[in-house]
């Protein structure tokens, strides 16, 4: 039995490593994170355009094929996978990538894709929420700082439907 700060964790518990990098963030790495920002956010308007002429499972198959064709251009990232590690993998690469990529592509057929992306915003803190139900570890005062920027900024997209089409944003 494994435990973390004195917390009990399941023997297969998901977790994730402490990390390597502890300073501030260079330029480099903001500049990753805007790349990464622009492509997660631009995503739900590219299956708006792809619903035009395919359907759902077509726009979601895609998605995680160009995925998946971005990933084989970076070889020296790829790790051996232990077979007794395939279920898990092949579990994550469902739930957490194809499952989410058909049922976004499903939705977008009847939500505008503005509505769309505000509940693609929201993910981190689903996530989290799942991370803290899973783990029973809490986030860092930053990280929490974070993501209560992120949720402020979904409310303030979301208030012109909240309140009226004519309202001001701040």
């Amino acid at each position: 039995m494994a435990a973390i700060a004195g917390q009990y964790l399941p023997p297969i518990a998901i977790r994730t490593a402490d990390g390597t990098n502890t300073g501030a963030f260079a330029p480099g790495d903001w500049g990753l994170v805007l790349l990464v920002a622009s492509i997660w956010g631009s995503s739900v308007l590219w299956i708006a355009i792809g619903l035009d002429s395919l359907e759902p499972g077509l726009v979601a198959f895609s998605r995680v094929a160009l995925g998946a064709a971005a990933l084989a251009l970076l070889p020296a990232s790829r790790r051996r996978i232990d077979r007794a590690d395939w279920l898990a993998v092949g579990v994550v690469g469902v739930a957490g990538n194809a499952g989410p990529a058909l049922v976004l592509a499903i939705a977008q057929q009847w939500v505008e894709s503005s509505v769309a992306g505000m509940m693609n915003a929201m993910a981190p803190l689903a996530i989290l929420l799942i991370g803290l139900l899973i783990t029973r570890r809490s986030p860092g005062p930053r990280q929490v700082v974070g993501l209560l920027v992120g949720l402020v900024g979904v409310l303030v997209m979301a208030s012109p439907s909240l309140v009226g089409v004519d309202a001001e944003p701040l």
